[in-house]
């Protein structure tokens, strides 16, 4: 939108406020990778956070939070159906040792390589993870994502429940909704609104006009705010 046709003022304007599918799109690759599946990611945060990450790597869960009785007897119980030979078989067969010899590093491992056992779902079962799974949802009939947030987002420590929510926010955005874009041209300068809206995915058209009121410096200041008040659109356009 301009006033090239009508301006006598001799100030030029042209107003853009759209969604900016091309950033959304950049803005997810930087930070979303696929984990698995068609809905499983795994969030880097702008590449901050590493890539190599998987659900059934050990050191992706605190292996203090289960002792060695416990693991062993999970894994005799829902493994070996309470088969003590059975468990001792293996442990023979990997380590040389009965199983009740078996260290708890050495448990994890036979469960590790004991072929007909889903590893991942033991370690989830048995040991508190390193990393929250954060579910969004779309506008759609499903639309549907799980992420994956490791906790060295947070240094190390579980999110609280305000870092968790704002994560939820974070991720929802990321894959469901487009920033906005919010800018004029006055003749040859550019301001951007954009630059100090509280949130770029939601436009509120008295922020953007205040934002102009407080920031912008030019003499002809009245007559662009007299315009903007009369163009500011409702809603942002979608401009590819």
């Amino acid at each position: 939108m301009n006033n090239l046709d009508h301006s006598s003022t001799g100030v030029n304007l042209e107003l853009n406020i759209s969604y900016d599918s091309d950033l959304s799109q950049m803005w997810f690759n930087e930070s979303i990778i696929r984990l698995h599946g068609d809905d499983s990611f795994l969030y880097i945060n702008c590449g901050n956070l590493s890539d190599d990450f998987e659900l059934s790597d050990h050191n992706n869960y605190d292996l203090k939070s289960s002792n060695k009785k416990e693991i062993y007897t999970h894994i005799l119980e829902h493994f070996y159906s309470n088969s003590l030979e059975c468990f001792k078989d293996d442990a023979l067969t990997f380590f040389s040792k009965y199983s009740y010899q078996l260290t708890k590093m050495e448990l994890i491992e036979l469960v590790e390589n004991t072929q007909f056992v889903d590893y991942e779902d033991f370690l989830q079962r048995n040991f508190t993870p390193k990393f929250c799974i954060i579910e969004s949802r779309g506008y759609s009939q499903g639309d549907y994502a799980e992420v994956v947030i490791p906790y060295s987002l947070w240094e190390g420590k579980a999110p609280t429940d305000d870092q968790l929510q704002a994560m939820q926010t974070e991720i929802d955005y990321l894959f469901w909704d487009a920033p906005i874009d919010q800018y004029f041209l006055i003749n040859d300068d550019q301001f951007y609104i954009d630059e100090y809206t509280k949130d770029r995915y939601n436009y509120d058209k008295k922020e953007t006009l205040q934002i102009i009121k407080d920031h912008l410096k030019h003499d002809k200041k009245d007559y662009i705010l007299n315009w903007l008040e009369e163009n500011l659109p409702d809603h942002p356009s979608y401009n590819g």
